[in-house]
């Protein structure tokens, strides 16, 4: 998944792209530890979702929004069942990972994808302090 060319121009990490490279694969790696794993064997309540959110982060960094889509859709995905089971205890992490979600679909210029999930974070901000927060940002 992590194997192809870093674009210069695209980069936007502090670091040498390699490292930033082998960061994200490490986080990968990290990811996949824990997919199919229950919740009650993660080493934190949150370890899948957060460790997803790291590796969007480094993918962002790389200039690969494409990947991170995916990652943060799954990073959502996660989100849903967990709150499913404790509704409203992980509002503000998902209005975190929408946002995030509409900038990378923004800078893949996947505007229809990007205005659902416009919606979601205008539907959250009805009773989400951050989502209320999100709204001015997602209305533009």
């Amino acid at each position: 998944m992590l194997a192809r060319p870093v674009d210069p121009a695209r980069y936007g990490g502090v670091v040498r792209p390699d490292k930033t490279v082998r960061w994200a694969a490490d986080e990968l790696e990290q990811v996949r530890r824990l997919r199919g794993r229950s919740p009650d064997t993660w080493p934190t309540p949150t370890a899948l979702p957060d460790s997803l959110d790291r590796l969007a982060k480094w993918l962002t960094e790389l200039g690969w929004d494409d990947l991170t889509c995916l990652a943060r859709r799954e990073e959502l995905a996660v989100y849903g069942r967990l709150s499913a089971v404790r509704p409203g205890l992980f509002a503000d992490r998902i209005v975190h990972a929408l946002a995030a979600l509409r900038r990378s679909l923004m800078e893949c210029k996947r505007h229809e994808e990007a205005l659902e999930v416009v919606d979601e974070l205008l539907l959250l901000s009805e009773t989400n302090r951050s989502a209320q927060a999100e709204a001015p940002d997602a209305r533009y």
